[in-house]
């Protein structure tokens, strides 16, 4: 119970996330009442300061509207195949007004340290993001590093809350000290969602309703399915009656509502909550309200993913309803009740696209290309809703399908990928296909720029194939470095590990931690320099089947500088591509064997050493900066209206005059 608890807490990137925190309507609404009261106490302040500020900005920039499209993961080396090869026209011809060019990311090369250097300016280091996950120093149990939950007090007594604890503060913040208005549409590591001049619709590491990462739910007749899941649940459809089956979908602190389907020749009649439809093979349904106990609401989409002769039925995970906000997704909340009005409901948690759901078969690939299809349709309608009603401010928007598919569907771009193929006909061009699906998003943006507006265009990072899962912790223990108990052979999250003999484990995607007195709780060396020298050496010169593994082995007192550089893993990991930390080891398991062919559909990947898979960057106005990095956006965009960047700030606004 104790283990199954903590994998629904800490896997996040392959799995649910962090635990939840429901705040109690009530207490709620009085504290926002409260805050509002004070707010329109001094809203005159707050108003006089920041046209005082305005009337110092350039004349020319004023009226201006920028628009920065984020697509996560997209490929420089792809993006300029595609484009030489005609199939990106749209790249080309913005490429052609003004640049293109690779853009260096961060290290480690993963979305959420990279989002947040691009909305902060600064180095991991000095934002405090250096993984997915991070350790409790005095447990060693993995935790979500975006999001923590505190408690405050209240006037109905102790409450929790979500906190974000990425650390500096994003340019837009800086802008809205201006009067510059932004709409930040999922940008990645903006939840809780926080109140600043503009309006925000947070992205990576939002919960689902439950508090986790995304837990997706499989009701099924098929009685050997019936196993546990790493990211989901898997429980039997009851036969009552002929052709009618029943089941049960769980929300939140156990709370749970009937779901009743009835075969009806080659469709199914679902029942859940106040929906009743039929539904084909394959086929989502629209977003479904859920109401559970305590007025817990959500919303969720169900796909039928078999009907003879078993009858297998997917639920998603069951999203915060961005009208009914249990957890704050958007700011103001307001915002998420505009956009759902506009275009109808939508998705709300961080991972849209279920990639566990589909590595545990609980989807095919046509059923998740579907879903994520489905995630960028809704993303390019906030797009065009902002867009035609906005006549100047700052606009970002970032579109996670390029990464997502990406991950999915490489094993497709390889004669020999160890991963199963489904179709390689159908979807050999799935990836080429979201590409320029993203040319068309370009296309339509372009529509609703006046001449003087900026356009941006940038990835936070590249990808390459992921081939061969290397079992860090397993390594670490065959060199001596991590020491299991007596008796113990096996174990996850670190647990059974003899703290009093260990001097290195594995924890996240990217990084070995030394244990080090004084910081560990049961840290045992006081001079680590030696050590890690002697782990990175052996590290480099490391083969798998005659091949290197490792590009370069980065310590972390080397690359990063800032206040929060102590939170960091002491070394990082840059893999050459094809190697990725395993599954396994990413929540502390530790397992036997160094290195294993990865044989699931997430068969991309970009944990990689950064240098060898930059993002792009591309804009309307020409930039000067030949060798730009994701820390110069946050300067650049600052720029753009004759706002300094804050002294906070590490990069160099690529348009030099």
């Amino acid at each position: 119970m104790f283990y199954s608890l903590l994998n629904s807490l800490f896997l996040t990137y392959i799995g649910p996330g962090a635990g939840i925190a429901l705040v109690g309507s009530s207490s709620v609404i009085l504290i926002a009442i409260i805050g509002a009261f004070f707010g329109i106490l001094i809203l005159p302040i707050r108003l006089i300061l920041r046209s005082i500020r305005r009337r110092k900005l350039p004349k020319e920039s004023k009226n201006r509207k920028v628009v920065v499209l984020g697509f996560d993961g997209m490929d420089y080396r792809l993006t300029k195949r595609f484009i030489d090869e005609g199939h990106l026209p749209n790249f080309k011809k913005l490429g052609d007004e003004g640049t293109f060019a690779p853009l260096k990311t961060t290290n480690p090369s993963l979305s959420p340290v990279a989002w947040s250097s691009f909305q902060t300016g600064v180095n991991p280091g000095a934002h405090n993001v250096f993984d997915f996950l991070s350790r409790d120093q005095r447990t060693y149990l993995p935790k979500l590093v975006s999001t923590d939950i505190e408690e405050k007090k209240t006037l109905f007594g102790k409450k929790s809350f979500y906190k974000l604890t990425r650390k500096s503060k994003p340019f837009w913040d800086i802008l809205g000290k201006f009067g510059i208005f932004s709409h930040v549409i999922r940008v990645p590591i903006s939840f809780p969602a926080e109140p600043f001049f503009g309006n925000i619709l947070s992205a990576m590491c939002t919960p689902d309703i439950r508090g986790s990462q995304g837990t997706f739910q499989l009701l099924t007749t098929d009685r050997d399915r019936i196993v546990s899941a790493t990211s989901g649940e898997i429980r039997e459809l009851i036969n009552s009656d002929q052709n009618i089956y029943s089941g049960q979908v769980f929300g939140p602190l156990e709370t749970k509502l009937s779901l009743t389907a009835e075969r009806i020749g080659d469709k199914v009649k679902i029942t859940l909550g106040d929906f009743t439809g039929e539904l084909i093979l394959h086929e989502f349904s629209p977003w479904i309200s859920v109401k559970f106990s305590k007025n817990l609401l959500g919303i969720c989409k169900i796909c039928i993913q078999e009907i003879s002769p078993n009858l297998s039925i997917y639920v998603s995970p069951i999203n915060i309803d961005p009208e009914n906000q249990i957890m704050p997704v958007s700011a103001p909340k307001v915002f998420g009740s505009y956009l759902s009005k506009l275009q109808g409901k939508f998705g709300t948690l961080g991972f849209l696209e279920d990639t566990w759901a589909r590595n545990e078969f609980a989807l095919n690939d046509e059923t998740f290309l579907k879903q994520a299809l489905s995630n960028e349709e809704e993303r390019e309608k906030m797009l065009r809703n902002i867009l035609k009603r906005t006549k100047d401010g700052l606009i970002i928007c970032v579109f996670d399908g390029t990464d997502r598919i990406q991950h999915m569907f490489w094993r497709y771009t390889e004669n020999d990928h160890p991963a199963p193929l489904e179709d390689r006909e159908k979807f050999q061009n799935t990836i080429l296909n979201v590409y320029k699906r993203m040319d068309q998003v370009i296309a339509e943006t372009k529509k609703d720029l006046k001449p003087n507006d900026i356009l941006i265009v940038l990835s936070d990072h590249g990808f390459d194939s992921f081939r061969r899962s290397f079992h860090v912790n397993a390594w670490l223990h065959k060199e001596g470095y991590l020491v299991l108990k007596d008796g113990v052979k096996d174990t996850d999250y670190l647990q059974g590990v003899d703290w009093g003999k260990t001097k290195a484990y594995g924890l996240g995607l990217t990084g070995i931690y030394i244990n080090k007195k004084g910081r560990e709780r049961l840290g045992i060396i006081e001079d680590s320099e030696k050590l890690e020298e002697e782990i990175a050496g052996k590290l480099k010169a490391l083969r798998d089947n005659g091949k290197s593994v490792f590009h370069e082995i980065y310590r972390s007192k080397e690359i990063y500088k800032g206040l929060y550089t102590k939170n960091a893993p002491d070394l990082i990991l840059g893999y050459k591509p094809g190697y990725r930390v395993s599954w396994e080891c990413v929540t502390g398991a530790i397992g036997e064997e160094v290195f294993t062919d990865n044989i699931k559909a997430w068969s991309g990947d970009h944990h990689i050493a950064p240098e060898l898979i930059p993002g792009i960057l591309l804009s309307n106005k020409k930039f000067e900066i030949h060798d730009p990095s994701i820390l110069d956006l946050a300067p650049s965009i600052l720029s753009l209206w004759g706002v300094r960047k804050s002294s906070h700030m590490e990069g160099t606004s690529i348009w030099q005059n």
